[in-house]
């Protein structure tokens, strides 16, 4: 474990070396194309209209604005249509976040064993979702390689069954939380293939420069 952990810590410094240009409160660094876009066009992705998603107070909202005012009161109701709508607000979420985060953003090289150290370094347990009961025993998605199909993609990874998808994509890397250090900021997608269940949340991975196994929290909804 202590082998994993130090090749860890050194592929992270190797590859955030790339993004202290500049000074990290004003300069994020964007791997998604469709965020990229959406954050140079910050006040038409703000207004744009979107499908009717429905919060647990009966409000309902149509674009990023009213969404981002009213999840600071509610939560978006868990019927599971409901549910797969949210996913069309992930950007609401990324713009918002990295707004506060800086006023330019950049391109970022050298992203593409980011979706590597999701499989071996980020610890399940630490963010919910509905593979974290099996993480209990398997605490990240290379310790679930024999349970199903786990492939890296990028800067993204994915946990696939027959009946079940999970992917952790980084979209961005920004000091989301104004210390200094920079922190990815994750989509999660997390859905069986009957559409029964589905979450969709915007996570964030704190100083992930730092030692030790990489962990995720929800942003504040």
């Amino acid at each position: 474990m202590s082998n994993q952990i130090n090749w860890l810590t050194c592929i992270l410094a190797v590859l955030l070396a790339g993004c202290a240009h500049g000074d990290q409160r004003t300069v994020v660094s964007i791997l998604k194309p469709s965020v990229a876009d959406a954050f140079e066009a910050l006040g038409q992705t703000m207004s744009a209209h979107r499908s009717t998603l429905r919060f647990d107070n009966g409000k309902i909202v149509n674009d990023c604005e009213t969404y981002l005012e009213q999840r600071t009161r509610a939560e978006v109701d868990e019927g599971v249509n409901n549910r797969m709508v949210s996913q069309e607000y992930l950007i609401c979420d990324t713009v918002s976040l990295l707004a506060t985060a800086g006023t330019d953003w950049a391109e970022h090289e050298g992203s593409e064993r980011f979706g590597e150290l999701l499989r071996s370094g980020l610890d399940l347990r630490s963010f919910p979702s509905s593979l974290h009961q099996l993480a209990g025993e398997h605490p990240t998605l290379a310790d679930m390689e024999h349970l199903a199909q786990v492939r890296v993609d990028g800067p993204a990874v994915v946990f696939e069954l027959e009946e079940w998808y999970f992917k952790l994509d980084i979209v961005a890397l920004a000091d989301v939380n104004q210390d200094g250090n920079l922190d990815w900021l994750v989509w999660l997608i997390d859905e069986s293939n009957n559409r029964m269940y589905s979450d969709y949340r915007v996570l964030i991975i704190e100083n992930v420069a730092e030692h030790g196994r990489l962990r995720a929290s929800v942003i504040k909804r």
